[in-house]
């Protein structure tokens, strides 16, 4: 029990280089500024008060607020997004465009479904409401200090896909994937506005054993992802999978999970040992000239 403990403290609170950190920070300011100023939100007005059930955090709320109101926390929320990614007042803009996005989609929440695209991006914002904030954005040494807002982003992630298939298995059983289930919800589902892929859908609702098959990578990946909080390399091949089952749900049914893809790739991969490496070299070259 001790090895596991350990390898669970190390993963949520390992060293992370203070680049790493500032990328992911950026980041996630960033998609939260492009989902509050370009999301669906100012549709929301008008819903009928019967149908206006907000959850927990809103239930001050007497009724839909209007779109003027929407607009205002859109706006108010890009330019917080501004401010941080110029660094001023970061711990207030980043708190600010973090709650912003929290009202907005809770207001998407009132009509009645949990509106799952927006919870991962909000899940995994939240460490870096209190994540340190002297990150140098060119220091690769790595630093416990700055490892613990990505590592819990990182849990956030891969459990949110762990439960997504835990909760199949635990409502639906193993007829999630041996029944006709995905088979049918791909060959009836809901036509989106987007244009559909209907020969790829009736290719893959021809035999009932491709259906099957997806199912089953499908709660494969979602049940194994947590592995992915323990070796890092493999986190890659997870994105890379989960990637292509979200553009494939796009196409098919229109559902919107850009915002979802976007979180996984910023923090599934060290970015900054992607650029630092080029502006190493941009250094060199201009210390020759």
């Amino acid at each position: 029990m001790k090895r596991v403990g350990t390898a669970i403290e190390a993963a949520l609170f390992g060293p992370e280089s203070p680049a790493r950190l500032w990328i992911v920070h950026t980041g996630l300011a960033i998609l939260i500024g492009l989902r509050c100023v370009f999301g669906p939100y100012r549709g929301l007005d008008p819903t009928p008060d019967g149908l206006f059930r907000p959850p927990p955090f809103l239930v001050w709320l007497p009724e839909m607020p209007s779109a003027a109101v929407i607009l205002a926390v859109q706006i108010a929320a890009g330019i917080a997004t501004v401010l941080f990614v110029m660094r001023r007042w970061p711990r207030a803009t980043f708190a600010g465009a973090w709650l912003a996005y929290v009202f907005l989609a809770g207001l998407r929440d009132s009509r009645g479904k949990v509106m799952h695209n927006d919870v991962l991006l909000i899940l995994a914002s939240a460490p870096f409401v209190f994540a340190p904030l002297t990150a140098d954005k060119r220091d690769r040494e790595s630093d416990a200090r700055c490892g613990w807002p990505v590592r819990v982003g990182i849990t956030v992630v891969a459990l949110a896909y762990f439960f997504a298939g835990y909760w199949k298995i635990m409502r639906s059983g193993l007829s999630w994937v041996f029944s006709d289930n995905v088979r049918l919800s791909i060959a009836w589902g809901p036509k989106p506005q987007v244009d559909r892929w209907d020969w790829f859908a009736d290719v893959v609702t021809g035999p009932a054993w491709l259906g099957v098959i997806i199912a089953a990578v499908t709660i494969t990946l979602e049940l194994s992802f947590p592995v992915a909080i323990f070796v890092p390399r493999v986190r890659i091949v997870y994105a890379a999978i989960a990637t292509s089952l979200h553009v494939g749900t796009y196409l098919m049914f229109g559902l919107d999970y850009w915002a979802w893809v976007a979180t996984l790739w910023l923090l599934f991969v060290d970015w900054s040992a992607v650029t630092m490496p080029k502006l190493r070299r941009t250094a060199t070259v201009s210390v020759a000239e």
